[in-house]
C-alpha cells in the first residue's frame, strides 16, 4: 500500500470511529449523566438529522475551485467543536444548539473524500454531472 492510501484509510477509520463513539456516548451521557428521559436522545438525533440536510445540500453550492483539503479540515474542526460543546453542555437547549457543528463534518467528509467528487463537477440543474477532463499521461 502506498502512503497516501494508508493515510486516507487511517483518517477514514478514525473519523468513523469518532462518529460511532459519539453516537454511543451521547445517549449514555444524556440518560445517565444528565438524567434526561430517553425521548431526549431521539429528539437530539432528529434535530441533527434535520440540520444534516442543509449541510449536505450546501456542498452542491461549493465552487469547483475550492480546495477539498480545506473543506475536510473545516469539517474535522467542526467535529472537534461538537464534542467540546457537548461536554460543556448541561441542558437540552444547549445540547440542541450543539447539533449545527455536528451535522456539517459527515457530509463534507463523505463528499470531499469520495472519488466521484474529485472527477465530477455539477452539470446544469436537473441534468447529468459533467466529467472533468482527466489529464493524460504519456508513457515513454
Amino acid at each position: 500500500m502506498t502512503r497516501p492510501l494508508l493515510v486516507a484509510a487511517a483518517s477514514f477509520t478514525l473519523f468513523h470511529t469518532a462518529m460511532l463513539f459519539g453516537s454511543v456516548a451521547l445517549p449514555l451521557y444524556l440518560t445517565r449523566t444528565l438524567e434526561r428521559p430517553n425521548g431526549d436522545v431521539g429528539l437530539l438525533f432528529s434535530v441533527c438529522a434535520l440540520v444534516e440536510v442543509p449541510a449536505a445540500l450546501s456542498l452542491t453550492l461549493l465552487p469547483a475551485r475550492v480546495r477539498k483539503q480545506w473543506v475536510i479540515l473545516l469539517g474535522m474542526m467542526l467535529f472537534v467543536a461538537y464534542f467540546l460543546l457537548v461536554a460543556a453542555s448541561s441542558s437540552m437547549p444547549l445540547l440542541i444548539g450543539t447539533t449545527w457543528p455536528e451535522a456539517w463534518p459527515s457530509p463534507w467528509w463523505e463528499r470531499s473524500a469520495s472519488p466521484t467528487c474529485r472527477t465530477c463537477s455539477p452539470g446544469p440543474p436537473g441534468g447529468r454531472p459533467r466529467r472533468s477532463p482527466t489529464p493524460s499521461r504519456s508513457v515513454r
